[in-house]
Protein backbone atom coordinates (compact mmCIF):
# COMPACT_ATOMS: atom_id res chain seq x y z
CA UNK A 1 0.00 0.00 0.00
CA UNK A 2 1.51 3.37 -1.65
CA UNK A 3 1.07 6.04 1.87
CA UNK A 4 1.29 10.04 0.69
CA UNK A 5 4.10 11.58 2.43
CA UNK A 6 3.93 12.88 6.34
CA UNK A 7 5.75 15.56 7.22
CA UNK A 8 8.07 15.05 10.09
CA UNK A 9 8.81 18.26 12.57
CA UNK A 10 11.32 18.21 15.60
CA UNK A 11 9.68 19.29 18.63
CA UNK A 12 11.06 20.41 21.98
CA UNK A 13 9.24 19.49 24.92
CA UNK A 14 8.80 22.67 27.52
CA UNK A 15 8.92 21.99 30.87
CA UNK A 16 6.93 24.94 32.49
CA UNK A 17 6.78 26.67 35.29
CA UNK A 18 3.55 26.31 35.82
CA UNK A 19 3.69 22.24 35.63
CA UNK A 20 6.81 22.83 38.02
CA UNK A 21 4.74 24.79 40.79
CA UNK A 22 1.50 22.34 40.36
CA UNK A 23 4.02 19.06 41.17
CA UNK A 24 5.24 21.15 43.51
CA UNK A 25 1.55 22.02 45.51
CA UNK A 26 0.97 18.09 44.63
CA UNK A 27 3.87 17.04 46.78
CA UNK A 28 3.00 19.34 49.14
CA UNK A 29 -0.68 17.47 49.33
CA UNK A 30 0.88 14.39 50.03
CA UNK A 31 3.29 15.46 52.94
CA UNK A 32 0.23 17.02 54.73
CA UNK A 33 -1.92 13.80 54.20
CA UNK A 34 1.16 12.09 55.89
CA UNK A 35 1.29 13.92 58.50
CA UNK A 36 -2.61 14.22 59.05
CA UNK A 37 -2.19 10.48 58.88
CA UNK A 38 0.23 10.21 61.51
CA UNK A 39 -1.63 12.06 63.99
CA UNK A 40 -3.07 10.33 66.38
CA UNK A 41 -1.84 6.77 65.61
CA UNK A 42 0.14 4.90 68.45
CA UNK A 43 4.16 4.96 67.52
CA UNK A 44 4.19 0.83 66.92
CA UNK A 45 1.90 0.80 64.58
CA UNK A 46 2.75 4.37 62.68
CA UNK A 47 6.23 3.08 61.74
CA UNK A 48 5.31 -0.13 60.70
CA UNK A 49 2.89 2.17 58.63
CA UNK A 50 5.56 4.92 57.30
CA UNK A 51 8.12 2.13 56.22
CA UNK A 52 5.64 -0.22 54.51
CA UNK A 53 4.01 3.10 53.02
CA UNK A 54 7.52 3.93 51.90
CA UNK A 55 8.36 0.44 50.55
CA UNK A 56 5.10 0.47 48.31
CA UNK A 57 5.88 3.68 46.62
CA UNK A 58 9.22 3.48 46.24
CA UNK A 59 8.72 -0.15 45.05
CA UNK A 60 5.85 1.23 42.39
CA UNK A 61 7.45 3.73 40.63
CA UNK A 62 11.13 1.35 40.55
CA UNK A 63 8.87 -0.81 38.24
CA UNK A 64 7.57 2.00 36.35
CA UNK A 65 11.17 3.49 35.78
CA UNK A 66 12.58 0.05 35.24
CA UNK A 67 9.99 -1.08 33.07
CA UNK A 68 10.27 2.03 30.43
CA UNK A 69 13.79 0.37 29.73
CA UNK A 70 12.30 -3.00 29.38
CA UNK A 71 9.81 -1.32 26.78
CA UNK A 72 12.89 0.45 24.95
CA UNK A 73 14.85 -2.91 24.84
CA UNK A 74 11.82 -5.13 23.81
CA UNK A 75 11.11 -2.59 20.87
CA UNK A 76 14.50 -2.79 19.71
CA UNK A 77 14.67 -6.48 19.92
CA UNK A 78 11.39 -7.05 17.58
CA UNK A 79 12.31 -4.61 15.07
CA UNK A 80 9.22 -2.61 16.04
CA UNK A 81 8.21 1.01 14.27
CA UNK A 82 4.35 1.92 15.90
CA UNK A 83 6.16 2.98 18.82
CA UNK A 84 9.04 5.09 17.49
CA UNK A 85 7.83 8.41 17.88
CA UNK A 86 6.63 8.16 21.26
CA UNK A 87 10.16 6.54 22.32
CA UNK A 88 11.16 9.47 24.07
CA UNK A 89 8.60 9.34 26.91
CA UNK A 90 9.59 5.18 28.46
CA UNK A 91 13.16 6.56 27.57
CA UNK A 92 12.76 9.57 29.77
CA UNK A 93 11.00 7.39 32.47
CA UNK A 94 14.13 5.03 32.82
CA UNK A 95 16.07 8.15 33.66
CA UNK A 96 14.34 7.80 37.36
CA UNK A 97 15.67 3.99 37.71
CA UNK A 98 19.30 5.27 39.07
CA UNK A 99 17.12 7.41 41.92
CA UNK A 100 14.79 4.44 42.76
CA UNK A 101 17.09 2.08 43.08
CA UNK A 102 19.42 4.50 45.76
CA UNK A 103 15.83 5.08 47.53
CA UNK A 104 15.01 1.50 47.91
CA UNK A 105 18.39 0.49 49.17
CA UNK A 106 18.54 3.46 51.61
CA UNK A 107 15.19 1.84 52.74
CA UNK A 108 16.80 -1.54 53.38
CA UNK A 109 19.56 -0.13 55.10
CA UNK A 110 17.54 2.17 57.75
CA UNK A 111 14.03 0.45 57.60
CA UNK A 112 14.95 -3.34 57.28
CA UNK A 113 14.09 -4.18 61.03
CA UNK A 114 10.67 -2.69 60.52
CA UNK A 115 9.96 -4.42 56.96
CA UNK A 116 11.88 -7.88 56.65
CA UNK A 117 11.53 -10.33 59.30
CA UNK A 118 14.52 -12.73 58.73
CA UNK A 119 17.22 -9.56 59.56
CA UNK A 120 16.04 -9.43 62.90
CA UNK A 121 18.90 -10.95 65.33
CA UNK A 122 17.40 -14.03 66.46
CA UNK A 123 15.82 -14.93 62.76
CA UNK A 124 18.07 -17.70 61.95
CA UNK A 125 16.70 -19.40 65.38
CA UNK A 126 13.73 -20.29 62.93
CA UNK A 127 14.40 -23.62 61.31
CA UNK A 128 12.57 -22.36 57.93
CA UNK A 129 14.57 -18.88 58.09
CA UNK A 130 17.86 -20.88 58.71
CA UNK A 131 17.30 -23.07 55.30
CA UNK A 132 16.99 -19.60 53.17
CA UNK A 133 20.42 -18.36 55.12
CA UNK A 134 22.05 -18.55 52.19
CA UNK A 135 20.16 -16.19 50.25
CA UNK A 136 18.12 -14.72 53.16
CA UNK A 137 21.22 -12.60 54.27
CA UNK A 138 21.81 -8.72 54.39
CA UNK A 139 25.06 -8.37 52.56
CA UNK A 140 23.58 -10.91 49.37
CA UNK A 141 20.95 -8.83 49.69
CA UNK A 142 22.66 -5.57 49.29
CA UNK A 143 26.01 -7.03 47.32
CA UNK A 144 23.35 -8.25 44.61
CA UNK A 145 20.98 -4.99 44.59
CA UNK A 146 23.92 -2.99 44.16
CA UNK A 147 25.21 -4.71 41.28
CA UNK A 148 21.70 -4.99 39.57
CA UNK A 149 21.08 -1.64 39.84
CA UNK A 150 24.68 -0.70 38.30
CA UNK A 151 23.94 -3.21 35.99
CA UNK A 152 20.95 -1.53 34.72
CA UNK A 153 22.10 1.82 35.16
CA UNK A 154 24.95 1.02 32.34
CA UNK A 155 22.73 -0.24 30.18
CA UNK A 156 20.08 2.10 30.42
CA UNK A 157 22.86 5.16 29.86
CA UNK A 158 24.44 3.24 26.83
CA UNK A 159 20.86 3.35 25.15
CA UNK A 160 19.82 6.35 25.95
CA UNK A 161 23.16 8.06 24.44
CA UNK A 162 22.54 6.08 21.30
CA UNK A 163 19.29 7.21 20.66
CA UNK A 164 20.16 10.85 21.31
CA UNK A 165 22.76 10.14 18.60
CA UNK A 166 19.99 9.97 16.37
CA UNK A 167 18.96 13.10 16.48
CA UNK A 168 22.08 13.81 14.51
CA UNK A 169 21.66 11.93 11.57
CA UNK A 170 18.73 12.75 9.89
CA UNK A 171 18.84 11.69 6.10
CA UNK A 172 22.02 10.29 6.92
CA UNK A 173 20.23 6.70 6.31
CA UNK A 174 24.00 4.31 6.49
CA UNK A 175 24.73 5.84 9.86
CA UNK A 176 21.37 6.10 11.02
CA UNK A 177 21.23 2.28 10.99
CA UNK A 178 24.54 1.81 12.45
CA UNK A 179 22.90 3.46 15.75
CA UNK A 180 20.08 1.47 15.21
CA UNK A 181 21.82 -1.93 15.37
CA UNK A 182 23.85 -0.57 18.47
CA UNK A 183 20.64 -0.55 20.20
CA UNK A 184 20.09 -3.71 19.25
CA UNK A 185 22.77 -4.93 20.65
CA UNK A 186 22.84 -2.80 23.58
CA UNK A 187 19.13 -4.27 24.37
CA UNK A 188 19.97 -7.76 23.69
CA UNK A 189 22.12 -8.01 26.66
CA UNK A 190 20.03 -5.72 28.91
CA UNK A 191 17.21 -8.49 28.76
CA UNK A 192 18.89 -10.84 29.13
CA UNK A 193 20.46 -9.56 31.96
CA UNK A 194 16.71 -8.29 33.30
CA UNK A 195 15.41 -11.46 32.85
CA UNK A 196 17.99 -13.57 35.20
CA UNK A 197 18.14 -10.24 37.90
CA UNK A 198 14.29 -9.48 38.00
CA UNK A 199 13.22 -12.55 39.81
CA UNK A 200 16.13 -12.21 42.15
CA UNK A 201 14.73 -8.34 42.79
CA UNK A 202 11.04 -9.35 43.32
CA UNK A 203 12.30 -12.58 45.63
CA UNK A 204 13.86 -10.13 47.93
CA UNK A 205 11.78 -7.02 47.90
CA UNK A 206 9.06 -8.14 47.87
CA UNK A 207 8.61 -11.96 48.66
CA UNK A 208 11.06 -11.86 51.34
CA UNK A 209 8.50 -9.63 53.33
CA UNK A 210 7.15 -13.03 54.72
CA UNK A 211 10.11 -15.65 54.06
CA UNK A 212 8.35 -18.35 55.37
CA UNK A 213 5.63 -18.44 52.59
CA UNK A 214 7.14 -18.68 48.96
CA UNK A 215 5.77 -19.03 45.34
CA UNK A 216 6.91 -20.40 42.15
CA UNK A 217 5.54 -17.81 39.61
CA UNK A 218 5.93 -14.86 42.16
CA UNK A 219 8.72 -13.39 39.40
CA UNK A 220 6.74 -13.35 36.62
CA UNK A 221 3.47 -11.92 38.88
CA UNK A 222 5.77 -9.07 39.80
CA UNK A 223 6.75 -8.38 35.85
CA UNK A 224 3.06 -8.62 34.92
CA UNK A 225 2.10 -5.96 37.70
CA UNK A 226 5.23 -3.84 36.03
CA UNK A 227 4.47 -4.07 32.16
CA UNK A 228 1.35 -3.46 32.20
CA UNK A 229 1.27 -0.41 34.70
CA UNK A 230 4.30 0.63 32.23
CA UNK A 231 2.43 0.37 29.05
CA UNK A 232 -0.67 2.08 30.87
CA UNK A 233 2.01 4.95 32.44
CA UNK A 234 3.29 5.57 29.06
CA UNK A 235 -0.07 5.97 27.33
CA UNK A 236 -1.20 8.54 30.05
CA UNK A 237 2.09 10.78 29.56
CA UNK A 238 1.37 10.86 25.87
CA UNK A 239 -1.99 11.16 25.84
CA UNK A 240 -0.54 14.63 28.46
CA UNK A 241 1.63 15.34 26.11
CA UNK A 242 -0.67 15.27 22.93
CA UNK A 243 -3.10 17.58 25.23
CA UNK A 244 -0.24 20.22 25.06
CA UNK A 245 0.25 20.20 21.52
CA UNK A 246 3.13 17.80 21.16
CA UNK A 247 3.62 14.47 19.49
CA UNK A 248 1.76 15.58 16.20
CA UNK A 249 2.50 12.49 14.19
CA UNK A 250 0.83 10.45 16.79
CA UNK A 251 -2.57 9.52 16.27
CA UNK A 252 -5.26 7.01 17.39
CA UNK A 253 -3.44 4.05 15.68
CA UNK A 254 -1.04 4.21 18.38
CA UNK A 255 -2.80 4.81 21.34
CA UNK A 256 -4.71 2.03 19.86
CA UNK A 257 -1.71 -0.49 19.97
CA UNK A 258 -0.99 1.20 23.84
CA UNK A 259 -4.40 -0.22 24.54
CA UNK A 260 -4.71 -3.60 23.13
CA UNK A 261 -1.07 -3.34 25.60
CA UNK A 262 -2.83 -2.69 28.64
CA UNK A 263 -5.75 -5.13 27.86
CA UNK A 264 -3.38 -8.46 26.83
CA UNK A 265 -1.00 -7.78 29.87
CA UNK A 266 -3.98 -7.42 32.49
CA UNK A 267 -5.43 -10.31 30.86
CA UNK A 268 -1.84 -11.79 31.40
CA UNK A 269 -1.80 -10.55 35.00
CA UNK A 270 -5.37 -12.26 36.02
CA UNK A 271 -3.54 -15.79 34.62
CA UNK A 272 -0.68 -15.35 37.25
CA UNK A 273 -3.19 -14.64 39.53
CA UNK A 274 -5.30 -16.94 39.65
CA UNK A 275 -2.36 -19.27 38.73
CA UNK A 276 -0.80 -18.57 42.27
CA UNK A 277 -3.94 -18.98 43.58
CA UNK A 278 -4.76 -22.01 42.09
CA UNK A 279 -1.80 -23.66 43.02
CA UNK A 280 -1.68 -22.83 46.22
CA UNK A 281 -5.21 -23.72 46.92
CA UNK A 282 -5.26 -27.24 45.52
CA UNK A 283 -1.86 -27.76 47.22
CA UNK A 284 -3.39 -27.04 50.76
CA UNK A 285 0.45 -26.49 52.25
CA UNK A 286 0.31 -24.44 55.09
CA UNK A 287 2.88 -22.52 54.63
CA UNK A 288 2.00 -22.03 51.44
CA UNK A 289 -1.61 -21.41 51.85
CA UNK A 290 -0.75 -18.68 55.17
CA UNK A 291 -0.57 -15.89 52.10
CA UNK A 292 -4.03 -16.49 51.50
CA UNK A 293 -5.34 -16.82 54.65
CA UNK A 294 -3.56 -14.17 56.36
CA UNK A 295 -5.21 -11.96 53.57
CA UNK A 296 -8.60 -13.57 54.76
CA UNK A 297 -9.13 -15.92 51.53
CA UNK A 298 -9.88 -19.59 52.83
CA UNK A 299 -10.55 -19.14 56.16
CA UNK A 300 -14.02 -19.97 57.44
CA UNK A 301 -13.87 -16.40 58.95
CA UNK A 302 -15.29 -14.00 56.42
CA UNK A 303 -15.07 -10.80 56.40
CA UNK A 304 -11.13 -10.09 57.28
CA UNK A 305 -9.02 -6.94 56.95
CA UNK A 306 -7.93 -7.78 53.65
CA UNK A 307 -11.03 -10.06 52.13
CA UNK A 308 -12.95 -6.65 50.20
CA UNK A 309 -9.44 -5.32 48.92
CA UNK A 310 -8.81 -8.99 47.65
CA UNK A 311 -11.60 -9.66 45.58
CA UNK A 312 -11.43 -6.05 44.61
CA UNK A 313 -7.95 -6.41 43.04
CA UNK A 314 -9.61 -8.99 40.45
CA UNK A 315 -12.42 -6.90 39.70
CA UNK A 316 -10.32 -3.81 39.24
CA UNK A 317 -7.56 -5.26 37.19
CA UNK A 318 -9.64 -7.62 35.35
CA UNK A 319 -13.04 -7.10 34.91
CA UNK A 320 -13.07 -3.62 34.24
CA UNK A 321 -9.68 -3.26 31.43
CA UNK A 322 -11.97 -6.18 29.81
CA UNK A 323 -14.34 -4.36 30.01
CA UNK A 324 -13.49 -1.27 28.58
CA UNK A 325 -10.79 -1.97 25.96
CA UNK A 326 -12.58 -5.08 24.47
CA UNK A 327 -14.20 -2.05 22.51
CA UNK A 328 -12.06 -0.60 19.75
CA UNK A 329 -13.26 2.51 20.27
CA UNK A 330 -12.24 2.97 23.97
CA UNK A 331 -8.76 2.72 22.70
CA UNK A 332 -8.97 5.38 20.25
CA UNK A 333 -11.21 7.68 22.97
CA UNK A 334 -8.64 9.64 25.06
CA UNK A 335 -11.10 10.22 27.63
CA UNK A 336 -12.02 6.16 27.98
CA UNK A 337 -8.50 5.84 28.03
CA UNK A 338 -7.58 8.37 30.73
CA UNK A 339 -10.39 6.75 33.50
CA UNK A 340 -8.96 2.93 32.00
CA UNK A 341 -4.93 4.49 32.73
CA UNK A 342 -6.07 5.66 36.29
CA UNK A 343 -8.18 2.39 36.83
CA UNK A 344 -5.31 0.27 36.34
CA UNK A 345 -2.84 2.42 38.13
CA UNK A 346 -4.87 2.68 41.45
CA UNK A 347 -5.73 -0.72 40.73
CA UNK A 348 -2.55 -2.28 40.75
CA UNK A 349 -1.62 0.37 43.51
CA UNK A 350 -4.20 -1.90 45.60
CA UNK A 351 -2.10 -5.18 44.27
CA UNK A 352 0.54 -3.96 45.59
CA UNK A 353 -0.42 -3.01 49.03
CA UNK A 354 -1.76 -6.34 49.76
CA UNK A 355 1.51 -7.72 48.44
CA UNK A 356 3.35 -5.84 51.27
CA UNK A 357 1.13 -4.45 53.75
CA UNK A 358 -0.36 -8.31 55.81
CA UNK A 359 3.48 -9.35 56.14
CA UNK A 360 4.40 -5.65 57.60
CA UNK A 361 1.98 -4.03 59.28
CA UNK A 362 -0.17 -7.01 60.07
CA UNK A 363 -3.93 -7.49 59.77
CA UNK A 364 -4.68 -3.83 61.54
CA UNK A 365 -2.96 -2.20 58.51
CA UNK A 366 -5.94 0.20 57.22
CA UNK A 367 -5.97 2.26 53.68
CA UNK A 368 -5.33 5.88 55.32
CA UNK A 369 -4.19 9.54 54.52
CA UNK A 370 -0.16 7.67 55.06
CA UNK A 371 -0.27 5.29 52.28
CA UNK A 372 -2.37 7.58 49.95
CA UNK A 373 0.28 10.55 50.56
CA UNK A 374 3.25 8.55 51.19
CA UNK A 375 2.41 7.33 47.20
CA UNK A 376 2.02 10.46 46.05
CA UNK A 377 5.61 11.79 47.52
CA UNK A 378 7.00 8.88 45.31
CA UNK A 379 5.25 9.94 42.22
CA UNK A 380 5.53 13.75 42.29
CA UNK A 381 9.38 12.99 41.78
CA UNK A 382 9.53 10.01 38.91
CA UNK A 383 6.94 12.32 37.01
CA UNK A 384 9.04 15.40 37.56
CA UNK A 385 12.24 13.59 36.57
CA UNK A 386 10.35 11.94 33.44
CA UNK A 387 9.31 15.67 32.31
CA UNK A 388 12.52 17.30 33.09
CA UNK A 389 14.21 14.05 30.80
CA UNK A 390 11.51 15.20 28.50
CA UNK A 391 12.61 18.56 28.39
CA UNK A 392 16.28 18.08 28.09
CA UNK A 393 16.30 16.85 24.41
CA UNK A 394 14.11 16.85 21.46
CA UNK A 395 10.81 14.85 21.54
CA UNK A 396 10.99 13.51 18.48
CA UNK A 397 14.01 11.19 17.16
CA UNK A 398 13.80 12.39 13.63
CA UNK A 399 16.68 10.53 12.70
CA UNK A 400 15.25 7.00 13.63
CA UNK A 401 14.92 4.43 10.73
CA UNK A 402 11.31 3.46 11.44
CA UNK A 403 10.55 7.05 11.89
CA UNK A 404 8.40 6.70 8.61
CA UNK A 405 7.11 3.67 9.10
CA UNK A 406 5.72 5.17 12.54
CA UNK A 407 4.01 8.14 10.79
CA UNK A 408 2.41 5.57 8.42
CA UNK A 409 0.72 3.05 11.55
CA UNK A 410 -2.34 2.47 10.86
CA UNK A 411 -4.10 -0.42 12.70
CA UNK A 412 -6.19 -2.88 10.47
CA UNK A 413 -9.79 -3.09 11.41
CA UNK A 414 -11.02 -6.70 12.54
Amino acid sequence: MEHHHIEIKQERFEFAAKTKRKLFMLLGIGLLLVIIGAIGEESGMLTNRLWASVLLGAYYTFLLALGGAVFIGIAYLTNAGWNTGFKRVPEAMMQYMPIAGIILLIIFLTGHGNLYEWTENDAMEDPILEGKSTFLNTTFFIGSSVIFFLAYYFFIRRLRAFSLKEDLLEGNDKASAKIFHACRRISAGFIVVFGFTFPVIAWQWMMSLEPHWFSTIYSLYNFAIMWVCTATTIAMFCLWLKSKGYLNNMNENHFHDLGKFMFAFSIFWTYMWISQYLLIWYANIPEESEYFTSRGVGTAIHGGRFEFQFWLNLIVNFALPLLIFMSRSAKRNPRTMIVACAIILLGHWNDLYLMIMPGTVGQEAPVGFIEMGMTIVFFVPFIYTTLASLAKHNLIPVGHPYMEEFAHHEVAVA
